[in-house]
């Protein structure tokens, strides 16, 4: 069977002879992938479905002034049945960027611009047939994840999102992915000429639009957007993007939320790029004919149309045509214009061409686990709100450190204005992590869980009437503080421990009851400081042992009062210094008992008792009284002095002795 080389072929790796093409037909669009279906003659039907699946191959389609190719991977390749004994095969042809559909992941890209994200993933991937058109300037991501997805499916929603698309340019051998924002830029074919039906007639050579429709569809007049800056949150990010030319219908907008956004600059970005999408339907044009250089990507000048009007510069937005080998024509009196025909869709060129949101973005329905990561040799990772880095356990790529994921907020169980609680996730803690409306680039930390190298901290489920809070000393501690509740029948039980310091800060009335005993052991110092009064009753006994030394330093006036007995024992010394004055009142006896008991006065020292009194000074003695001295003794009496002695009586003085009485000195007087 001769190879058809005259108007349209087919390139393969088994050679030019070995598949012809009989017929293809091809579909373009901006922003996907292209598709192509060929039908392929042989005159081999033993042909290997393998040996050409998956493998590049190219049809030539002959025009004027040039050769056009259509490059691709046949990613399906079947046997059909036989024409005119020729085997029949079926192939379909995509591009290399089908085959990302084909791949699926989970990851996370951080600090990364969206251009830059989609360009990783192509050449980790090892694709590098791409070039790079975009005229917009794209900020860095803090965090963007791909989360059970193809990678097709997250170029593709990242593209559409930022209003990016894309084209192919075919070459022999190649096919190139072009990405694009800006149609204004796109590659110009001059002019294709409008003809009547009747006046083409298809005739051979001429080349042109028979077929031309003018569409206009309803519009939104606007796009509002809204997002929520924690950092901010009485920040403002309303943003709104409307369209005057809408007229009436200008106040029919649509709104989402979140947008994706934390700076209204951007937030009007996007609302402009979404009004733009709106703007690609309100204003097509459906054309067929046979002019052989369109495709989707292409700008054309439409000239000779009937409506002046219509003559302007359009973008073609998709492309379809069929391609025929002329060997195959079903009737030898069929045109060759027959060989080619196609349809297309075109917007006007000054309106710029944004892609429609075809690919989902993944949602997770649920929460999911992760662990707590930081910087090596640390224990807690946070920052000033308290949020942490973890690593995902789909997460294949990340390194577990802090850069594993962007910084995540946590929640707690109550959270003010300097006022909540906070306990923030350690390195090597399970998490549970949920997504805000079900983004995997909004991670929120809602709780934590325990795992087998994270044990409980009370044995279970034998403790299982246990429970509270026990933290852990850091850095390298093995402490704890913590408060611990038993709610076991009898034995109930509420425990707190302070690894090292307790604080207590009461700012008015602190009450205590203890139903039964209270114990308090001090292992070192205790201080107390009462600022006004204190009372302190004790309705039984108070029994108070000091080990060493007591001091008590009252600065004011101190007062005892002793219902009953008191006893003092002191097994050394008693040294006591009054300042002042010193009484010393006893309504009943009261007894000294020494083996030596000194008095000393710097003036003098009064005995009183009645009218009676002892005085010494450090002049003499003193004895007075109103009524009588007995000085009675059961040995003897010795009075001594170094001068005179004189006993003065005003009455009657007696000297008697139970037996001698002696009077002796130099010269004794008696009168």
């Amino acid at each position: 069977m001769p190879a058809d080389n005259k108007f349209v072929a087919i390139s393969t790796p088994l050679g030019d002879e070995k598949l012809l093409l009989r017929q293809a037909r091809i579909n373009e669009e901006l922003g996907q992938p292209f598709s192509i279906e060929a039908e392929l003659l042989s005159s081999d039907e033993d042909i290997s479905l393998d040996d050409i699946l998956g493998q590049n191959v190219t049809i030539r389609l002959e025009t004027e002034n040039e050769t056009r190719f259509f490059n691709g991977i046949v990613t399906e390749f079947f046997q059909k049945e036989n024409i005119d004994r020729n085997a029949c095969f079926g192939a379909v042809i995509k591009p290399w960027f089908w085959l990302l559909s084909l791949s699926e992941n989970c990851r996370i890209f951080q600090e990364k611009t969206y251009p830059d994200i989609i360009k990783m993933v192509f050449d980790d991937l090892g694709f590098s047939d791409y070039e790079d058109r975009l005229k917009d300037t794209y900020s860095p991501q803090e965090y963007v994840v791909q989360y059970n997805e193809s990678d097709f499916n997250f170029v593709s929603r990242l593209m559409e999102q930022e209003g990016i698309y894309y084209y192919f340019i075919h070459t022999d051998g190649k096919h190139t992915l072009i990405l694009a924002d800006d149609s204004s830029v796109q590659p110009d074919i001059g002019d294709v000429p409008f003809y009547e039906k009747e006046e083409s007639d298809y005739h051979i050579g001429l080349e042109g639009i028979i077929k031309w429709e003018n569409y206009r569809k309803i519009r939104t007049g606007g796009v509002s957007l809204a997002d929520f800056d924690f950092t901010l949150p009485s920040k403002n990010l309303n943003a709104v993007t409307t369209d005057p030319k809408t007229g009436s219908l200008a106040s029919l907008q649509k709104f989402n939320y979140p947008g994706k956004y934390t700076e209204r600059d951007k937030g009007i970005s996007y609302t402009k790029i979404l009004m733009e999408k709106e703007n690609v339907r309100y204003d097509q044009k459906y054309a067929e004919g046979n002019f052989r250089t369109l495709y989707a990507g292409s700008q054309f000048a439409l000239i000779d149309h009937h409506r002046d009007d219509q003559n302007d510069n359009y973008l073609v937005v998709n492309f379809s045509c069929i391609l025929k080998s002329e060997q195959y024509i079903p009737s030898p009196n069929e045109q060759e214009t027959n060989l080619f025909t196609c349809n297309f869709t075109a917007i006007p060129s000054n309106v710029t061409y944004r892609p429609q949101q075809v690919a989902i973005k993944p949602r997770i329905t649920g929460p999911q686990t992760a662990m707590v990561v930081g910087k090596k040799g640390e224990e807690i990772w946070t920052d000033k709100y308290g949020r942490i880095k973890v690593l995902f356990h789909w997460d294949r790529d990340a390194e577990a450190d802090e850069k594993s994921s962007c910084w995540i907020r946590v929640s707690q169980s109550w959270a003010g204005k300097n006022w909540g609680s906070m306990q923030i996730p350690r390195i090597g803690q399970e998490v549970l992590v949920d997504f805000i409306h079900g983004d995997p680039d909004r991670p929120i930390v809602i709780g934590s869980v325990y795992n087998g190298s994270a044990m409980p901290p009370y044995d279970l489920p034998a403790n299982a009437t246990m429970s509270g809070v026990k933290s852990r000393s850091t850095k390298g501690g093995d402490g704890f503080n913590e408060i611990r509740f038993e709610d076991k029948k009898d034995e109930e039980q509420i425990f707190i421990q302070g690894q090292k310091n307790q604080e207590i800060n009461i700012k008015n009335d602190c009450f205590e009851t203890i139903g039964n005993d209270r114990h308090l052991i001090i292992k070192n110092d205790q201080t107390e400081l009462v600022e006004n009064n204190r009372s302190e009753e004790v309705k039984a006994d108070h029994v108070e042992k000091i080990g060493k030394d007591r001091h008590l330093d009252v600065i004011g006036k101190e007062a005892k009062k002793v219902g009953d007995s008191l006893s003092l024992t002191v097994t050394g010394d008693v040294t006591e210094v009054f300042k002042a004055n010193h009484s010393m009142q006893v309504s009943d006896d009261s007894y000294v008992k020494g083996s030596n008991i000194c008095i000393e006065a710097t003036d003098k020292i009064t005995l009183k008792v009645g009218g009676s009194s002892i005085s010494i000074e450090g002049g003499g003695i003193t004895i007075k009284t109103d009524s009588d001295i007995e000085l009675d003794a059961g040995a003897k009496i010795d009075i001594k002095s170094g001068a005179d002695t004189k006993i003065n009586a005003g009455a009657n003085a007696e000297i008697k002795a139970g037996a001698n009485a002696s009077v002796k000195g130099s010269m004794v007087k008696i009168n």
